[in-house]
């Protein structure tokens, strides 16, 4: 049975298709060295205050004692929309810290991480 691999965070989703050899050919979009890209959807749903949430990608640039570890966990208190119409999220970290985030640096958090 076919596998894709988000992304995002890396997790692995089973495909369930009635053509498991013909997945590569119908979706060739998915397709990057040899391995079926997609989002998986703990990385594409929406997220809203109060949402449990993990550290997955660090696109922001920030200072050294700013760094945020991948798999921190936190959760959402505000969330905000740029002029440009960019999701920004602003999470309590479980540390206590209160830091923003882009939507491609947090994850809905999946069994507790």
């Amino acid at each position: 049975m076919p596998w894709t691999v988000c992304p995002t965070c890396g997790g692995r989703t089973h495909v369930n298709t009635g053509d498991p050899a013909g997945f590569e050919d119908r979706h060739p979009e998915l397709m990057e060295t040899g391995i079926a890209l997609r989002e998986c959807s703990f990385c594409t749903a929406q997220l809203t205050v109060g949402d449990a949430v993990t550290v997955v990608n660090s696109i922001i640039q920030r200072s050294d004692q700013n760094t945020i570890p991948i798999g921190s966990s936190g959760a959402i208190v505000a969330c905000s929309r740029t002029d440009a119409g960019h999701s920004v999220y602003r999470v309590q970290l479980d540390t206590g810290n209160t830091t923003y985030f882009l939507r491609g640096e947090i994850r809905h958090q999946r069994n507790g991480v």
